[in-house]
C-alpha cells in the first residue's frame, strides 16, 4: 500500500517468483481522487527499486504486469514507469490460460551483480 499523509492512496497485489527471477504485478489501484497525478507511477518505481535491491538474495531480472485491454489509464501508468508491451507471441503465450486477452507489459530490472 502507498500512503500520502496517512491516507492509503495506492493498493497493489504482486508476487515474486525467485525460480524465474520475476516480479508479477497483478493489481494496482489508485484512489480516484489521486489518479492522473503520478502516484501510481511513483509507487511502481519505488516497488521496482525495492525488488532490484533484493538481488543479493534473489536475482530478479524482470517485472511483468497484466492489464485489461480497455484500461488505457493503467497502460499509460505502467508505460510511464518504464514498462513496454511484450511481443504478440509472448502475449498469446501468457494469455493461453486466461479467459481474457490481457495486455502484458514488461520491465527489465537493473541488477549489475547478475553480470559479475
Amino acid at each position: 500500500m502507498g500512503q500520502i499523509q496517512g491516507e492509503t492512496v495506492v493498493y497493489a497485489e504482486w508476487m515474486l517468483n525467485p525460480d524465474l527471477g520475476e516480479l508479477e504485478i497483478m493489481r494496482l489501484i489508485v484512489a480516484p481522487e489521486h489518479r492522473g497525478k503520478g502516484v501510481g507511477k511513483a509507487f511502481l518505481q519505488s516497488l521496482l527499486k525495492q525488488v532490484s535491491e533484493l538481488e543479493a538474495s534473489f536475482p530478479y531480472r524482470a517485472a511483468y504486469a497484466r492489464i485489461f485491454p480497455q484500461n488505457d489509464a493503467a497502460q499509460r501508468c505502467f508505460s510511464g514507469a518504464g514498462f513496454d508491451r511484450v511481443s504478440p507471441e509472448r502475449e498469446a503465450h501468457f494469455n493461453q490460460w486466461d479467459s481474457v486477452d490481457f495486455v502484458w507489459l514488461e520491465h527489465f530490472l537493473q541488477v549489475e551483480a547478475i553480470a559479475s
